[in-house]
């Protein structure tokens, strides 16, 4: 069974060129409809020339699949500011599908394989996946009902990949557990380069922010009224760095930067100087509540040689930041951001969260069936910050309970640190647990946020069945009745 799965995605050496070529081919085609001033093309030929790459990576090149399927949640958002900024401001952009197809390929992984993987347990993923189809019915019926604010087909398809790509990419990681090693691998450098390459854009950014994000943010402020990402001046911007808001750039940075304690680089050092300080300058106090109930997971969970590495990388922490936190300007809008943690009754911005927990939940304790899936972002006049309000928003009742039943399956499923040899593994759940924190304050289920999650969950539930079949391989071998190993049969 394993010899199948990795002789089947095995990269084939012809195949190489071909991907440089088609990979170059579309860059070429994308420069050359932006100079020339053809922005309406280049929206739909970067999604599609992604999807293309993205094929030839999946059937010959498994590994560069994974490594480009995270850099395209992480750069995407940037190339569509780019495009904007020369070919016009467009608020539903078709460059943003470019992630979305991209990892929906990996639900070829389902139809192709099943089979091969023997007895693993797809149940976890089944009952989220059976929550989003309910969103999906629910938006659907209500569309053919007429409802006065049912949405467009277009947006409920829309939202129905929003939910279901990045949980198809986790799903394929798990189906293809024998190459788990190969994809471990391959997290912790794409973390590695993530964290130093976003995290110095995003001090960038804040200092001398680049004339296409200065744009974009104007158009932001016209259409939100208001400075949510502050102003398009330099020591003025929250950091949202190549992705395309603070909090969601938050969530990612807590995220890997917790993933940066597993790994071991010389460029370590510069990756957290540059990704904890871009993560201070995102402002988003949810994901660094996040990131220390993620690093108490960690202390909790480590074992052995694990611990000291831990708290090396926590002494260097000051040392990897405090070149920047000399700037005057810098130290003055961390520590004022700081500060509003202390003092809940005068921070406007918690208060008017409160206040929407307080009416929403209201409204939709009145409505168990939900709304059906959509791109709404605001319910009775309040902006949906929150990741609870848009589950009950979408899958009402019945859906929620599905996909959250989904989610703790799951994390039952995935190791922890005293229950594995692999010495990544609280680290999975300990991203996982930071992320569902951070559910109060933003939908992590999708974009960048969703597809680190399931791919946590994806490694984390491998992880598994890979300590599983070291176990069985470790057993003596016993005839069964038949005269045939044991093992033989169970796999």
């Amino acid at each position: 069974m394993t010899s199948a799965i990795v002789s089947d995605a095995a990269p084939r050496s012809a195949s190489a060129s071909l991907i440089w070529f088609a990979s170059a081919t579309s860059l070429l085609l994308v420069f050359a409809l932006l100079f020339t001033g053809r922005a309406a093309l280049v929206r739909i030929a970067i999604p599609i020339c992604a999807a293309l790459v993205g094929f030839s990576l999946y059937y010959r090149r498994p590994i560069g699949y994974f490594h480009y399927t995270l850099w395209t949640w992480f750069l995407t958002p940037l190339a569509r500011r780019l495009v904007d900024w020369r070919g016009g401001f467009e608020d539903h952009n078709l460059i943003l599908l470019a992630p979305l197809l991209v990892s929906s390929i990996a639900g070829l992984t389902l139809v192709r394989e099943r089979r091969l993987t023997g007895a693993i347990h797809l149940g976890p993923f089944y009952l989220c996946i059976a929550g989003i189809l309910y969103g999906f019915a629910v938006g659907v019926i209500r569309w053919r009902l007429h409802a006065s604010d049912a949405p467009s087909p277009g947006e409920i398809v829309y939202g129905l990949f929003t939910w279901l790509a990045p949980l198809l990419f986790g799903l394929h990681l798990y189906l293809r557990w024998p190459m788990y090693e190969a994809h471990k691998r391959a997290l912790q450098k794409t973390f590695l380069w993530a964290t130093l390459l976003l995290g110095a854009y995003g001090v960038y950014q804040f200092l001398a922010p680049p004339v296409w994000d200065k744009d974009w943010l104007e158009h932001m402020i016209a259409d939100l009224g208001e400075e949510a990402f502050g102003r398009p001046e330099p020591f003025q911007i929250r950091v949202w760095s190549t992705l395309n808001s603070p909090g969601i750039f938050g969530n990612v940075l807590a995220a890997a930067l917790l993933l940066l304690f597993s790994v071991r680089s010389r460029a370590k050092l510069l990756a957290m100087g540059a990704g904890y300080s871009a993560f201070l300058l995102s402002l988003a106090r949810t994901s660094w509540l996040g990131w220390l109930v993620g690093l108490a997971v960690l202390a909790r969970s480590s074992k052995g040689r694990q611990i000291p590495r831990l708290l090396l990388s926590l002494v260097l922490l000051p040392v990897s930041i405090a070149p920047l936190m000399l700037i005057p300007q810098i130290a003055t809008v961390v520590t004022g951001r700081l500060q509003t943690l202390q003092s809940t009754r005068q921070d406007e911005s918690f208060q008017d969260r409160a206040e929407e927990y307080r009416v929403l939940l209201k409204a939709l304790v009145q409505d168990p069936f939900g709304e059906g899936l959509s791109n709404a972002e605001t319910f009775h006049g309040y902006i949906m910050d929150s990741g609870i309000i848009r589950l009950l928003y979408y899958f009402g009742w019945i859906g929620t309970a599905f996909f959250l039943a989904g989610i703790a399956l799951c994390t039952r499923r995935m190791p922890s640190g005293r229950k594995s040899l692999d010495p990544i593994a609280p680290f999975y759940r300990a991203v996982l647990i930071a992320m569902i924190f951070e559910l109060l304050s933003g939908n992590i289920f999708i974009s960048p946020s969703g597809v680190i999650l399931w791919t946590c969950i994806g490694l984390g539930m491998s992880l598994h069945e890979a300590d599983s079949a070291s176990s069985v391989s470790e057993q003596p071998v016993t005839l069964s009745a038949a005269g045939q190993p044991a093992s033989a049969l169970i796999a």
